[in-house]
Protein backbone atom coordinates (compact mmCIF):
# COMPACT_ATOMS: atom_id res chain seq x y z
CA UNK A 1 0.00 0.00 0.00
CA UNK A 2 1.60 3.69 -0.92
CA UNK A 3 2.04 5.85 1.71
CA UNK A 4 -0.32 7.98 3.23
CA UNK A 5 1.99 11.24 2.12
CA UNK A 6 1.49 9.65 -1.60
CA UNK A 7 -1.98 9.27 -1.58
CA UNK A 8 -2.60 12.54 -0.33
CA UNK A 9 -0.98 13.75 -3.15
CA UNK A 10 -2.46 11.94 -5.31
CA UNK A 11 -5.53 12.73 -4.36
CA UNK A 12 -5.04 16.62 -3.89
CA UNK A 13 -3.21 16.47 -7.37
CA UNK A 14 -6.57 16.20 -9.66
CA UNK A 15 -8.45 19.82 -10.56
CA UNK A 16 -11.38 20.48 -7.61
CA UNK A 17 -13.66 21.51 -10.59
CA UNK A 18 -13.08 17.72 -12.00
CA UNK A 19 -13.55 16.25 -8.25
CA UNK A 20 -16.44 18.17 -7.87
CA UNK A 21 -18.39 16.59 -11.13
CA UNK A 22 -16.95 13.25 -10.43
CA UNK A 23 -19.01 13.82 -6.66
CA UNK A 24 -21.65 15.23 -8.25
CA UNK A 25 -22.13 11.81 -10.70
CA UNK A 26 -21.54 9.52 -7.63
CA UNK A 27 -24.20 11.46 -5.59
CA UNK A 28 -26.57 10.92 -8.27
CA UNK A 29 -25.94 7.15 -8.16
CA UNK A 30 -26.17 6.65 -4.35
CA UNK A 31 -29.51 8.43 -4.79
CA UNK A 32 -30.83 5.56 -6.73
CA UNK A 33 -28.67 3.11 -4.67
CA UNK A 34 -30.21 4.46 -1.27
CA UNK A 35 -34.10 5.48 -2.49
CA UNK A 36 -35.99 3.14 -0.35
CA UNK A 37 -33.99 4.26 2.58
CA UNK A 38 -34.37 8.22 1.35
CA UNK A 39 -37.95 7.89 0.72
CA UNK A 40 -38.73 6.20 4.17
CA UNK A 41 -36.71 8.91 6.09
CA UNK A 42 -38.93 11.76 3.88
CA UNK A 43 -42.05 9.94 4.57
CA UNK A 44 -41.37 9.95 8.33
CA UNK A 45 -40.43 13.96 8.34
CA UNK A 46 -36.77 13.43 8.63
CA UNK A 47 -34.61 16.55 6.45
CA UNK A 48 -31.81 15.11 3.98
CA UNK A 49 -28.78 16.83 2.31
CA UNK A 50 -27.03 15.64 -0.54
CA UNK A 51 -24.45 18.20 0.01
CA UNK A 52 -23.91 22.19 -1.58
CA UNK A 53 -25.24 21.48 -5.13
CA UNK A 54 -25.77 17.77 -5.36
CA UNK A 55 -22.46 17.14 -4.73
CA UNK A 56 -22.14 15.48 -1.23
CA UNK A 57 -21.19 16.18 2.26
CA UNK A 58 -17.11 15.92 1.27
CA UNK A 59 -17.29 18.94 -0.66
CA UNK A 60 -19.43 20.59 1.47
CA UNK A 61 -15.87 20.81 3.57
CA UNK A 62 -13.44 21.21 0.99
CA UNK A 63 -14.62 24.97 0.61
CA UNK A 64 -14.57 24.62 -3.36
CA UNK A 65 -18.63 24.87 -4.09
CA UNK A 66 -19.14 26.11 -7.12
CA UNK A 67 -18.24 24.64 -11.02
CA UNK A 68 -15.91 26.68 -12.98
Amino acid sequence: MPSAEYQDLLGESNPKFVVKLFHKRLIDILKVQDADLLNGLKERNFKTWSGPEDTGFIMSKSGFTRVI
